[in-house]
């Protein structure tokens, strides 16, 4: 009876260790991916002004596979008390997040988008806070 026990055991270890590999495989090749998208939007020869939309979509679905895999990571390497692999995942996450967004697609995505409305009166815009620029 143990030694069916013990084989159940070994065999889920077995299966989550190729999990742990599958996920850092994959959470490594598409925040790689992610890199090659950014660039081949914004390092062309002749450049694009902006992203398709499915450039875009592209992109998210990237994202969201890179992120799901890091976190099944991150998952299986807790529960195979793993600790360096957990600290090699964690870290990737942070990686994978700050690639998100220095690489920004579209590049505006964390701005605003409001800008400086003109001044009333067509005056000349003060931004030195005193009120004699005009």
């Amino acid at each position: 009876m143990q030694d069916q026990y013990g084989a159940v055991i070994a065999r889920s270890r077995v299966v989550s260790g190729w999990v742990l590999a599958a996920s850092t495989f994959i959470a490594a090749a598409t925040v790689l991916m992610l890199v090659f998208q950014w660039a081949s939007v914004y390092l062309t020869i002749g450049g694009a002004e902006s992203p398709t939309g499915s450039e875009v979509v592209e992109y998210n679905v990237t994202t969201g596979i890179a992120f799901f895999s890091i976190a099944a990571g991150i998952v299986t390497a807790m529960s195979l008390d793993r600790k360096a692999l957990l600290a090699l995942h964690v870290a990737g996450a942070f990686f994978a997040l700050l690639v998100v967004v220095v690489l920004a697609f579209p590049s505006d995505r964390w701005t605003s988008g409001e800008g400086f409305s003109p001044a009333p009166g067509g005056q000349k815009p003060c931004y030195s806070g005193s009120r004699d620029c005009n």
